[in-house]
């Protein structure tokens, strides 16, 4: 899809989501941002659907105590706590 048309759609698509909700006060420029994404993740993927978030990843209770009692007993090097406590690093 070519610069030109995908102008053609966002203008169209900010003339009809303006008609239809006219109480909504929004910037053009806001708007015109967020249906250019929309338009641009749909020809780059296929579907305007954001993917899933990844977020982040959880840490079992285990390690969240081992680390606790590291804490605690600052005498342990960290080169030996996870030995200690069973963690596998990647070399």
């Amino acid at each position: 899809m070519g610069l030109r048309k995908r102008r053609v759609y966002v203008t169209a698509c900010k003339q009809e989501y303006l008609a239809k909700y006219r109480d909504l006060i929004i910037q053009g420029t806001s708007l015109e941002a967020h249906i250019t994404d929309i338009i641009n993740r749909f020809v780059r993927t296929g579907s305007v659907c954001k993917r899933k978030s990844r977020g982040r990843s959880s840490v079992s209770e285990e390690v969240v105590d081992d680390l606790r009692r590291l804490e605690q007993n600052a005498q342990t090097p960290l080169t030996k706590f996870p030995q200690q406590s069973g963690i596998t690093v990647p070399t």
